[in-house]
């Protein structure tokens, strides 16, 4: 029997590989904004290095037969090391790096992920999870390594990747996404699997609706988290791939940039991420 196919690997192009640790040390967070750490900022570890169970009060009472469900676990970062370069590496176009259009039906392994996440237990603890998250950060959105989920039916290993998270990808279709979904009521999941030289990705999207005990239990938090957010996300921009320049007869990187209009902030037209500029 033939071996699943995994995604097809991009032909080599000149890069240079940077550490997650280097990427992400850059990256300034505001002081104003305190925030719990998300799984790609370097300064974060889980105490034992290991993936991490998270514990959950049950939003309603399950009866001792029902054990069968879906635990979550936060791998802490460890999911997304070998996705480093096919995520991060800006100095490939984001096109040879992250694959949204690869067939589902040709990779079970992905298919039993996506059929895990919708189990009710996973529904509502990772609804339950995702408001953790985006209280203690900011909105973002769970990645899921379709390899790393392959052992165990009754377990999903995650990690929360927030909006400024994304921007270090420089993927559009991602960031939009993110930003355009509402955090009091959906969850955005992302399963993902490596190619075999581990430059690219290819990627597929769930987005869960939250229960209603759910939500209504955590209404004026998420309320509360809202308004703290409300002048911080009204700056958020769309950051694309580097735009070559040249200046004094050398390439240089200047990033360009697509602004969030008001109207896309609200829901309306996806396509409403209107001003592009080099800042």
């Amino acid at each position: 029997m033939s071996r699943e196919a995994r995604p097809s690997s991009i032909p080599p192009r000149p890069s240079i590989k940077r550490s997650l640790t280097s990427i992400l040390s850059r990256i300034s967070r505001k002081p104003s904004a305190s925030q719990r750490a998300s799984s790609w900022d370097s300064n974060w570890q889980s105490s034992s290095g290991h993936p991490r169970m998270v514990e959950f009060v049950s939003p309603e009472s399950r009866s001792k037969g029902s054990r069968a469900g879906v635990d979550i676990v936060e791998s802490g970062g460890s999911a997304l090391s070998e996705a480093q370069d096919a995520l991060t590496n800006s100095r490939r176009p984001v096109w040879t790096r992250i694959l949204w259009t690869v067939p589902l039906e040709h990779y079970p392994v992905a298919q039993r992920v996506l059929a895990k996440i919708t189990h009710r237990d996973a529904v509502d603890r990772l609804s339950v999870l995702a408001i953790q998250n985006y209280l203690s950060t900011e909105r973002g959105a769970f990645f899921c390594n379709a390899d790393r989920n392959t052992g165990n039916s009754h377990v999903l290993e995650v990690d929360w990747i927030t909006f400024r998270d994304t921007q270090k990808t420089r993927d559009k279709t991602l960031q939009r996404e993110v930003l355009r979904n509402e955090p009091a009521l959906s969850v955005l999941v992302y399963i993902f699997r490596i190619s075999s030289d581990k430059r690219s990705i290819a990627i597929w999207r769930r987005k869960i609706n939250m229960p209603a005990t759910i939500i209504r239990k955590n209404a004026n938090a998420l309320a509360a988290k809202r308004r703290e957010l409300r002048a911080t996300e009204a700056q958020h921009v769309i950051k694309i791939r580097p735009a070559r320049q040249v200046k004094n007869g050398r390439m240089s990187h200047a990033y360009g940039v697509l602004h969030h209009s008001q109207d896309a902030a609200h829901g309306s037209d996806p396509d409403s991420l209107t001003r592009f500029s080099i800042p």
